[in-house]
């Protein structure tokens, strides 16, 4: 059976058309979206991330989260007259992966915070508490060349 458009029909079944066309069209541009969010964050391969807050600042350990394609992630402090090294907090980190739960939020070691905003260079995480973690990309000439890789 063949489809014939003439007449008002011809026109109401384009708008029709039309309308499903455009919500396909935003509905990839929805998915593709999502998609970036874990790019972003691993960089299509692995990224490093400085967090950014005042509890850094007193403690004087800067933390430094390395996160992947693989869902694998790792916690390194820059520690005054040691410098660089992996963060051994002992029995606090249970499991060394990582993912995102409906795109707007990120599961670090079993734990939960809602993504406020992100961008190629910047992740704002919100704690249960209220509080934000900044995180701001670390260029690779900051990392350790022993450390700048995949783990």
């Amino acid at each position: 059976m063949d489809i014939v458009c003439h007449g008002k029909m011809g026109g109401q079944y384009m708008k029709q058309l039309n309308k499903v066309v455009v919500l396909m069209t935003m509905m990839v541009v929805i998915v593709s979206c999502k998609m970036n969010v874990f790019d972003i964050i691993t960089d299509n391969d692995f990224k490093y991330w400085y967090r950014y807050n005042a509890l850094d600042r007193l403690e004087g350990s800067p933390c430094i989260y390395y996160f992947d394609n693989q869902n694998k992630w790792k916690l390194f402090e820059i520690v005054p007259n040691i410098g660089f090294r992996e963060y051994n907090g002992g029995d606090d980190l249970i499991s060394d992966k990582w993912c995102l739960v409906n795109d707007s939020i990120i599961e670090i070691d079993g734990i939960c915070q809602k993504i406020i905003m992100i961008s190629t260079d910047t992740l704002i995480l919100g704690k249960k508490n209220g509080d934000n973690d900044t995180l701001c990309t670390v260029p690779p000439n900051m990392i350790p060349q022993r450390h700048y890789h995949r783990w």
